[in-house]
């Protein structure tokens, strides 16, 4: 008995066809992916519009920086699934109300970041900030100079700017991907900001 010869032309569709088919299925999987976190994360947040009318409410327009956290702010941030109280501190951070002059035998960290570490979608008092000052216990002030949608550049004249005048005695900076490339541009999110500029 001879084995079945193969049907003219299925050599070559069958890789197309399989290919097709993956092609369709990665496509319709992050369609639903897209849909699942625009219900979770809320619209704005996904379609990287953050900084959108929900942060201006705290948030002001900054001749040096771009922008910044407008000091003395409180506000409600609603998108989505995300719902969350924002007050900001007279010196323009989401910070309880410190010295500048530290407290005698204290030490401070000061942490530097974007959206993440200034705690986009929990209250005051929920961001990683705080929970590890809570856990470093009395005597260590950990202080969140963060502002939403800074890159590297921001966060570098923020700590010359402001970081520094808290004497601290570490600083942390928490730094997310899109921070370098935040760095390349005069303008995000239809503001303008700084950028570096490498001179001889």
């Amino acid at each position: 008995m001879k084995p079945a010869s193969p049907q003219p032309g299925s050599s070559r569709t069958r890789p197309w066809t399989k290919l097709l088919l993956i092609l369709g299925v990665t496509l319709a999987l992050g369609l639903l992916l897209e849909g699942a976190a625009t219900l979770w994360l809320g619209p704005s947040f996904v379609r990287g519009r953050y900084l959108g009318n929900n942060w201006k409410a705290v948030g002001r327009l900054d001749r040096a920086l771009g922008w910044a956290n407008r000091p003395g702010a409180t506000g409600h941030i609603h998108d989505g699934n995300i719902d969350y109280r924002v007050r900001i501190n007279r010196e323009g951070f989401r910070d309880p109300e410190r010295s500048l002059v530290k407290p005698a035998g204290s030490k401070r960290i000061v942490v530097l970041g974007d959206s993440v570490t200034w705690g986009w979608g929990v209250d005051n008092g929920e961001r990683y900030t705080d929970l590890l000052e809570a856990r470093l216990g009395p005597g260590v002030e950990v202080i969140n100079l963060a502002v939403p949608g800074y890159g590297t550049d921001q966060h570098y004249w923020n700590l010359e700017r402001n970081g520094w005048s808290y004497e601290p005695d570490l600083v942390l900076y928490c730094v997310v991907m899109n921070d370098l490339f935040e760095a390349q541009t005069t303008e995000q999110y239809g503001m303008l900001k700084p950028r570096f500029v490498l001179e001889d």
